[in-house]
Parts: C-alpha cells; structure tokens; sequence
C-alpha cells in the first residue's frame, strides 16, 4: 500500500487552485455549443458535468505532484515549472483520448446521433478551449493562494511571538470601601 502524504507544513492549496479551471470551463463549453450549433439539453448537460470532472482531475494532478516536489524541499516556482513539464504529458494524453473518443460520436447519423452528439461536442469544444487555460490558470492560482498563505502565517505567527514575549500584565483588583 503507498504511504499517504501528509500535508505541507505551509497547508495545502489542492482545495482552491485544484478548481480554479472549473468556473472556466462553463463558458467554454457554451461557446463550443454555440459555435457548433448545438443546443444545451440534457445530454449536453452530462457532458458538461463529464467535462467538469475532467478538468478538476487535471488541476488535482498538477497541485498534488507540486505539493510532492514542496515537501521534498523544492522551491515553489521550481516546483511550479517542474510540474507543468512532467504533468503536461498525462494532461495532454487525457484531451487527446478524448477528443478522438468524442469525434465519431460528435459527427455521427443515425438514431439518436442527435442527442449523442450534444454531449460529445460539449466535451470536445470544452476540453479543448480548456486545456490551455487549465495549464496557465492552475498554477497561478496555487501560487497565489500560497503565497496569501504565506503572508498570513508571517503575519500572525509574529504577532502570537510578540504576545508570548511580552510579560502577562496583573490584574488590578479593586476592594470595596
């Protein structure tokens, strides 16, 4: 069984920049429906939720292997950069499947090609106008989380020491005349 990894000391920026692509995603998957002449129905609905899922993965790989590369001690632009290179593959293999699988149920005829293809041309327009904007918008996101992180323990951690440092003050007790 792999051992789990602890969070980094500074918290971990997964939960915010692992979806920052996601509000992203939406408009892209309308202007690909729109472009294609498509209308939003059901079927376009679950390719959109198909869609979501794929892009929150992307961005959950990217923050999880530069929280790997933190902890082992690498600094946060290094790690940052070293991610984008050995994540880009696996990314890039996820759209390329994807975008093969989806183009012969895009272009399809048939009964019930007209519902199919909804889905598959929500899936193949948002996956691809994504795809950019989730290796950009990703790291900078988990850069800036971490770095409001950073400044927000600096700027507590020394106002808990200076409290620490200063001596408890007495009380004064007032007796009643």
């Amino acid at each position: 069984m792999p051992e789990r990894l602890e969070a980094p000391p500074w918290g971990s920026s997964s939960g915010a920049s692992g979806w920052s692509a996601l509000p992203l995603t939406l408009p892209f998957a309308i202007v690909s429906l729109i472009l294609l002449q498509t209308r939003l129905d059901l079927f376009a609905m679950l390719g959109l939720f198909m869609l979501f899922g794929i892009v929150k993965k992307n961005g959950i790989l990217q923050v999880e292997y530069t929280n790997q590369l933190r902890k082992q001690g690498m600094d946060r632009d290094a790690a940052i950069l070293s991610t984008n290179r050995v994540r880009l593959r696996p990314i890039l293999m996820t759209t390329v499947m994807l975008v093969a699988a989806m183009q012969p149920m895009a272009l399809g005829t048939g009964p019930g090609a007209g519902s199919r293809s909804s889905m598959a041309k929500v899936i193949l327009g948002g996956q691809i106008l994504s795809l950019l904007l989730t290796l950009l918008v990703t790291p900078v996101t988990y850069s800036l989380f971490d770095g409001f992180g950073t400044w927000m323990k600096a700027r507590f951690t020394s106002r808990e020491e200076d409290r620490e440092e200063r001596p408890e003050e007495e009380e004064l007790v007032l007796v009643g005349t």
